[in-house]
């Protein structure tokens, strides 16, 4: 499992809380590629290897441009009042596009 994340690209949403800090510090010392997003609190992490990107989620061309190149995605536990069936959605788009092209 060490090596599992290694160079792969990783998304983590919510990058600013205290389960996306935490998971961030745990993919770097795995060794993952990492992409993050905030939507309004700076991370407390500031590593030149994390390419983060202030986005609002909840817009549909904004999940589609984070998620672009991206091997894994951890979504932060939104709240519930937040729809995030256009997040998801995508994702699942996003995956099965992927699954198809791998088996062509």
């Amino acid at each position: 499992m060490t090596n599992y994340f290694k160079s792969k690209n990783v998304l983590v949403t919510g990058s600013a809380g205290f389960v996306g800090t935490n998971l961030i510090k745990r993919l770097l010392l795995l060794g993952a590629d990492l992409t993050a997003t905030f939507y309004e609190k700076r991370p407390f992490i500031e590593d030149d290897d994390i390419r983060y990107i202030q986005s609002d989620l909840r817009f549909s061309e904004n999940c589609m441009e984070v998620c672009e190149n991206i091997d894994y995605i951890f979504p932060k536990p939104f709240p519930l009042k937040i729809n995030l069936s256009k997040l998801y959605l995508i994702l699942i788009v996003m995956n099965l596009q992927q699954l198809s092209e791998d088996t062509i």
